[in-house]
């Protein structure tokens, strides 16, 4: 099945997202989203620190704005919209987790994302998000991964069966890619990125001492903290906060090297994918890096340094002995990942997960767990127990009984209920008698984002 093909089974693309697509820098996000776009409407959902639903218009997108905790209130309001708007048929791109209990709900053709590993060690005492992540990966059709190394954790912690796809992170490369030759500053280093816990100021602070003739320039988001304060006091460093793309470029083709000074952590080791190692290289930049796996496969196009030594010694070269790795095959390298083949490559893949799952032969298999809140007390009534047996009798999904005049089912959870794809409250509980269902109970099927249906008894 082509790209186009496989598009042709949706109306819409929706995004869930931790983004600010209006201030957030340009990401893996932003070249799926605009190339989506070319193929259908986007709608793309942030959560922010608002009351209420927004919605508003940046060109061609359509940005939902939720509140950063979903409320029932706020996922009913957004399935108004999505209703409202015809939105019947969208495949489900979601980068953020947390909207598991709503995505959930849906039947649509879901695809995570996973440009970060939340389940790596750097994020363990994050529960909720792991938590959530891991009952995402279950209920998706596909997972993207930016690299091998979440590919291979998502399967060491979930043992999932989810059809999991190694993309990687790319470029735009019409956009990078200098034809000009421009003429370099070869004293000049850039680093361009989020300036924040991922940096190793450290080393930077070392390395910009070590080369007093070297101007190291930093384009980005600044997130304060002592070594970025450090840094700012040297007189060789100069920072211009975050810039259009378009004058990040200018600065890229001004200098000679670009800068990846990560600090070591399993998080950036063995998960990470930076999109700027390919930016650097097409713009013709030199580029040093700490050691990156999913970057190894290149390790003859970009200069590798282990501590804050390499790092100046790499520079020292690059500047003043003219050392260079970046060649014509580089540029053929930066080609071929060019984010028009990886968008493509990646619909390839999903549209082979999605004839396997959605056409009409295998719908007919498709299972969901359904949880059937009942009475025990009443099953001996002939009609009552027949008509809780119609359920796996007729039906194709999985059906759990939960009986709660049972007094071990007294203490029943939202979280209990969250694991269910369908909570039906059969007409045999009494939904006004307390020992049929209690406040704890009551309690729960209130707080639940599960699907719930109320049978009502005739009289």
């Amino acid at each position: 099945m082509s790209t186009d093909n496989f598009l042709k089974n949706f109306d819409s693309i929706v995004f869930f997202t931790f983004s600010n697509w209006k201030n957030e820098m340009v990401s893996n996000r932003f070249h799926y989203v605009t190339r989506f776009l070319k193929h259908l409407p986007v709608y793309f959902i942030e959560a922010k620190d608002v009351e209420e639903m927004e919605i508003s218009q940046d060109g061609e997108i359509t940005l939902i704005t939720l509140p950063i905790t979903l409320t029932n209130k706020s996922i009913k309001q957004l399935s108004n919209y999505l209703a409202i708007n015809n939105i019947n048929s969208p495949l489900l791109w979601i980068y953020n987790p947390y909207f598991y209990p709503y995505t959930k709900q849906l039947p649509f053709f879901k695809v995570y994302h996973a440009t970060e590993d939340y389940l790596c060690s750097d994020f363990t005492e994050n529960q909720s998000l792991q938590k959530f992540t891991k009952l995402l990966i279950e209920d998706v059709n596909s997972v993207i991964t930016v690299s091998d190394g979440i590919k291979e954790n998502i399967l060491e912690q979930t043992k999932t069966y989810t059809p999991i796809t190694s993309v990687g992170n790319g470029v735009d490369y019409n956009f990078w890619c200098n034809k000009s030759y421009p003429k370099r500053n070869s004293l000049q280093v850039v680093y361009q990125g989020g300036i924040h816990r991922k940096l190793d100021f450290e080393l930077l602070e070392y390395i910009a001492k070590n080369n007093p003739e070297v101007t190291f320039v930093f384009c980005g988001e600044e997130e304060e903290s002592k070594g970025l304060l450090r840094l700012k006091r040297l007189k060789n460093t100069i920072f211009h906060g975050k810039l259009e793309l378009s004058k990040v470029k200018e600065i890229c083709n001004d200098s000679t090297i670009g800068l990846i000074p990560f600090v070591k952590n399993d998080w950036i080791t063995n998960r990470s994918y930076p999109l700027k190692f390919f930016e650097y290289l097409t713009s013709g930049l030199e580029v040093i890096s700490t050691p990156i796996n999913a970057l190894n496969q290149f390790d003859h196009h970009y200069h590798s340094a282990t501590n804050k030594e390499e790092f100046d010694a790499a520079i020292k070269r690059i500047c003043h002995q003219k050392v260079r790795k970046n060649t014509k095959e580089t540029l053929s390298i930066c080609h071929s990942r060019g984010y028009d083949n990886l968008f493509s490559q990646a619909l390839q893949a999903l549209s082979v997960i999605y004839k396997s799952t959605f056409d009409k032969d295998s719908l007919l298999q498709l299972k969901k767990n359904i949880a059937v809140l009942y009475d025990h007390n009443s099953v001996h009534v002939n009609t009552i127990s027949e008509h809780i047996d119609s359920f796996e009798r007729y039906s194709n999904n999985n059906f759990y009984y939960i009986s709660t005049s049972d007094t071990e089912n007294g203490k029943l959870s939202p979280e209990d209920l969250d694991l269910f794809d369908v909570v039906i409250v059969h007409y045999s509980v009494r939904i006004f008698y307390t020992p049929h269902l209690n406040e704890t109970q009551i309690g729960a099927l209130t707080k639940t984002s599960t699907l719930k249906v109320l049978f009502i008894q005739d009289e």
